[in-house]
C-alpha cells in the first residue's frame, strides 16, 4: 500500500522534475506514446496502422466478435473500428458473420488470410516489444505487469474512471 511519504513525492502540482517524471500516469503516457511511435513505423512496413493491428489481434485472441465488442476490446471509437473492419473485409482478412444464436447479431472474425497476415507482422512486433523491455530482468517486468493489471481490474471494480469506455 501507498505510504503518506508516497503520497507526499506523488502530489499534484509537482514541486520538481523529478516528481513530474516519477508519476505514474505521466510516465504511462511517455511510455504508451514511445511504444505506439516505435510500432506504427514497424506496422507501416507490412502496410498495417496500429488500428488494423488492435482490431486484429482482438480477433485473434477473442475469436468471432461484433463490431461493438472489437472496438471495446481494441480501444478504438466504435465508427473508427467500422470503417478499419471495412478495410479489413475488402482485404479480405476479416470475414462478417451472422451469428447462428441470433439472426439480429453481425459479428466479424479473422479470415485463414488475416492469420496469415497476424503472423507475417509478429516477428517485427515481438522483435521492438522485447527490446523495448530488454532493460528489464524477468521478475520486474513480471511485477510490473501484475501492478498494471491490479489498478485496472480495481478501476474496472469500482467503476472508478472510464478504463472500459473508448475516448
Amino acid at each position: 500500500m501507498i505510504t503518506s511519504k508516497d503520497k507526499a513525492l506523488q502530489k499534484f502540482p509537482f514541486n520538481s522534475r523529478e516528481e513530474m517524471e516519477n508519476y505514474l500516469p505521466y510516465l504511462l503516457n511517455r511510455l504508451a506514446r514511445e511504444w505506439s511511435i516505435i510500432q506504427n513505423k514497424a506496422l507501416q512496413e507490412h502496410g498495417w496502422t496500429e488500428a488494423m493491428m488492435r482490431i486484429m489481434a482482438s480477433l485473434q485472441a477473442h475469436g468471432q466478435l461484433t463490431v461493438n465488442e472489437a472496438a471495446a476490446i481494441s480501444l478504438i471509437e466504435q465508427s473508427s473500428a467500422s470503417r478499419v473492419i471495412e478495410s479489413l473485409v475488402k482485404a479480405g482478412e476479416v470475414v462478417r458473420k451472422i451469428s447462428s444464436k441470433d439472426q439480429r447479431v453481425r459479428t466479424v472474425a479473422l479470415t485463414s488470410r488475416g492469420r496469415k497476415k497476424l503472423q507475417e507482422v509478429a516477428p517485427a512486433i515481438n522483435d521492438i516489444y522485447f527490446k523495448f523491455v530488454a532493460e528489464l530482468e524477468s521478475d520486474e517486468l513480471r511485477n510490473c505487469i501484475l501492478g498494471l493489471r491490479k489498478l485496472e481490474t480495481r478501476h474496472e471494480r469500482t467503476g472508478q474512471g472510464q478504463m472500459n469506455d473508448v475516448a
